[in-house]
């Protein structure tokens, strides 16, 4: 029996204000997504309706962020830490 997993689609807003740049990631339609992937990867739970669990993806991905707040060392992937390195630099050299 194979499995298809859906891969979640978030969309990213920038909006400029007069006094600050607000970054926005929505991820409103990615939640059935998530959650229909965590159903269909545990067996005991597969047959159970995804819906019933998208309060819990949701929290959960509030979390996550919360985490990433706190513990950024531990998210941060090689591609973001060039771009981190490059940004300094340039602001150090301008």
């Amino acid at each position: 029996m194979s499995q298809s997993i859906l891969a979640p689609s978030h969309h990213l807003v920038s909006i400029q204000t007069e006094t600050a740049t607000v970054r926005v990631i929505d991820v409103t339609d990615c939640i059935p997504d998530i959650t229909a992937n965590l159903i269909s990867a545990s067996p005991e739970h597969s047959n159970l309706p995804p819906k019933q669990f998208e309060s819990l993806v949701f929290q959960a991905l509030n979390d996550l962020v919360d985490d990433f707040a706190l513990n950024t060392d531990k998210y941060i992937k090689p591609q973001h830490e060039t771009v981190i390195d490059s940004i300094a630099h340039q602001y150090l050299n301008s």
